[in-house]
């Protein structure tokens, strides 16, 4: 009887004890995920700051600098080589 009593005791025991591991291994992966997303939803909004504020950085200092934007599109120019004939 106190044999059988000990036997569930620490059945029990190493139960429980399992219970709380896998609880906390599956928090820790919850965790990780999150902090993932975070990360990635971090970056991307530093790429999007970075995208709208290099435009703007750049065409604050060609005006500075005296550069105008063109009212036109640039044209552009095609060299045709006759070794393709």
């Amino acid at each position: 009887m106190l044999a059988a009593t000990v036997l569930a005791t620490v059945l029990v025991s190493y139960l429980s004890g399992h219970a709380q591991m896998t609880h906390a291994a599956f928090q820790r992966v919850k965790l990780q995920m999150e902090e993932r997303n975070l990360r990635a939803e971090q970056n991307a909004l530093i790429t999007r700051k970075n995208e709208q504020s290099g435009k703007n950085l750049v065409e604050q200092w060609a005006e500075s600098h005296g550069f105008v934007k063109p009212a036109t599109p640039p044209l552009v120019l095609q060299c045709i080589s006759r070794e393709g004939r």
